[in-house]
């Protein structure tokens, strides 16, 4: 019980920052929360969610201040921004670090790294 008394103060003092600064939520919140849940992924699902929720109710109670028919534009250019970002990334890293941890492992430490990776994934997932 303690536990949810203190989760909900958190997001109160979480929120209280967000409508302050217009961030913050994620970083208040995950000061504590990761010693509060059973595991790191579930604090930042928590974290998540009720960000969501925080900026949710915030946007429902402007909804009328809101000038949507600018802001659907700039949200649609950065979501086709973001994307191609993240695609163009993940092709591009690898190729500019895969020849230097090549060089600087070896074959025998290149081995290990992929092996080490390939169990981390595993149990990770």
């Amino acid at each position: 019980m303690t536990e949810y008394l203190l989760i909900a103060l958190l997001a109160v003092g979480a929120s209280f920052v967000e409508r302050t600064t217009g961030f913050g939520f994620g970083i208040f919140i995950m000061t504590v929360l990761p010693f509060l849940m059973p595991s790191y992924g579930e604090a930042t699902t928590l974290s998540g969610l009720l960000a969501f929720a925080t900026t949710l109710i915030i946007c429902i109670r402007m909804w009328n201040l809101i000038d949507w028919k600018h802001l659907w534009l700039i949200l649609g250019t950065f979501i086709v921004v973001s994307a191609g970002a993240i695609n163009v990334l993940v092709l591009l890293i690898p190729l500019i670090t895969i020849p230097y941890v090549s060089r600087s492992l070896t074959s025998s430490g290149v081995g290990s790294f992929s092996y080490a990776s390939s169990l981390v994934t595993y149990f990770a997932a």
